[in-house]
This record gives structure tokens, sequence and C-alpha cells, in this order.
């Protein structure tokens, strides 16, 4: 998959086009408090095998939106009815390793007190730089459907739009030098909301 560079463009939200297979799109039921991820597949592009696991150096982060009125083929993801809000986090390792590069999935826990109901699970994987607007963004989304009492409160929380939330000053997208040549790795801090925990 090629990289993104655009933070405003729609394609921030769930990938190239990804609402054009909306309708076509299996939903998959998890339970509230469950462990699931997403993998990397490794496709052949031009004769090339790309390696089935994360070779850019940078974060992951896990977004959930709930879709208006649990239809998810109608969800774009994009615009006012599109309240996103951070469910994990992976940054620094340590000092000179980043938690993700490497790997071959990014597991995570879907917090046990999330509201039951159907949900668009948008994953982005990006290469911050020390070069000004040269972050290199991976995003994909899911279609799944929470089971679970709920009982979480989200009020109050600081809700992500996808594009509008990141800007390119932001630190966690143009890094320092030291950051990129992984130096400081400790010091990074992901863009975003925080993460919520039900």
């Amino acid at each position: 998959m090629a990289p993104q560079y655009d933070i405003h463009s729609p394609n921030i939200t769930c990938g190239r086009s990804a609402f054009a297979s909306a309708t076509r799109t299996e939903t998959a039921d998890v339970v509230a408090g469950s462990e699931m991820g997403f993998r990397v597949y490794a496709a052949q592009n031009s004769g090339r095998e790309y390696s089935a696991a994360i070779f850019h150096e940078g974060p992951a982060q896990v977004y959930l939106a709930k879709a208006p009125n649990n239809e998810l083929e109608s969800f774009s993801g994009i615009g006012e009815e599109a309240a996103w809000f951070k469910i994990a986090s992976f940054a620094a390792a340590s000092a000179t390793e980043w938690a993700v590069f490497q790997k071959d999935s990014v597991n995570f826990t879907i917090p046990p007190t999330t509201l039951a109901g159907k949900y668009l699970l948008r994953i982005e994987q990006f290469m911050p730089t020390a070069t000004f607007n040269y972050t290199q963004w991976y995003v994909n989304c899911a279609h799944i459907n929470i089971i679970g009492p709920g009982g979480g409160s989200i009020q109050g929380y600081d809700f992500a739009k996808f594009p509008g939330t990141y800007v390119i000053m932001d630190p966690g997208l143009w890094i320092t030098v030291a950051q990129e040549s992984r130096e400081d790795l400790l010091s990074y801090s992901a863009p975003g909301p925080e993460v919520w925990k039900g």
C-alpha cells in the first residue's frame, strides 16, 4: 500500500476510496473487553513482494466512531456525525525503539464498557519525520458490531475528526531530528485526544 501524505484529504479517514466498498463490507461481532487486532497483509505489487511486517518507523493508534442509527453502510466516518475516540496508542517502546516497528500485527482491547452497537474501527500507522509536511500515513478501517453491557461515559471527551484534528505543525507529526534518529523517542507525544478506557 502506497503511503498517503495529505492529512486534509478524505482518504485520511479510512484509506483511499474506502467508502466505495462500504455496502459490501462484512461486519464482525466483537465482545466488549476482548482483544482484537489488525494484521499486515503481504501482497504483490509490480512483481515485488512486500514484507508482512510494519517496516516504516513510527507509532500506531486505534479509534472508534459509532455509526448513526447503527447504519454502517451509509457511514463514511467524515463530517459532523463522525465522533472518533481513541482506544489505543502505541508510540515508543524505549528511547530508541518504536513499539510496533517490524511487528506483523497490532493488537488492542475494546474497552469493556464501550456502548453496544455498530462502529467504524480505524487504525493508523504513520512515519513522522523531521522534514516538514512529509509524514507518511497508512490507514484502514473495519466494520464491527460491539456486544456488551456498555456503561462507560464518553461525556466531555474531546472527539477527533478525520480529516480535521491533525495539523501539519503538530509535534507528533513533525518530529525532532533526535526523534527521527531514534535517540529520544520517550519524549515523543502522539497526536490526537487521550485514550478512552471506558
